[in-house]
């Protein structure tokens, strides 16, 4: 891991920097999970850090598109539970993994995507959202003008 990507060390960090770095980190991911399925399952395992990460912030509406996502996990668990029981684990490997692994990408790629509109909504980048001092975000609002 390298040094600015751990969250040890003595600087202060603010938790919009582990958050954005947590999404550059993800989008690095993305970038070269597509056939590798050890890079694919640090993507999903990144993108759930990220949803955990996020629970104090989550509305009513991102309640819920969690729910629906874990349900869709579970749909998909369901079918390809069920193209092994009747698939030899040859056909099963040419015809279906590959279809399994994108449906799940698409998923997390898509409880990605409404993670990132939920930080949005709580506006992110402003300061103050993460319990951080009127102070600083009175100087930082300064120092835009």
């Amino acid at each position: 891991m390298s040094e600015d990507n751990n969250f040890f060390g003595n600087d202060k960090l603010e938790f919009r920097q582990i958050v954005l770095s947590h999404i550059r980190n993800i989008l690095n991911l993305s970038l070269r999970s597509n056939k590798d399925g050890e890079k694919l399952s640090l993507y999903f395992n990144s993108i759930e850090a990220l949803a955990d990460v996020l629970i104090p912030f989550y509305d009513e509406q991102m309640s819920k598109e969690i729910e629906q996502f874990e349900n869709t996990l579970i749909t998909i668990q369901k079918e390809n539970n069920e193209k092994l029981k009747v698939l030899s684990p040859h056909d099963y490997s040419c015809r279906y993994s590959g279809i399994h692994h994108a449906k799940k990408k698409s998923a997390y790629r898509n409880i990605f995507r409404k993670l990132n509109i939920l930080l949005k909504r709580n506006d992110y980048l402003k300061s103050s959202v993460y319990g951080e001092d009127k102070d600083e975000l009175a100087q930082e609002e300064g120092e835009d003008d």
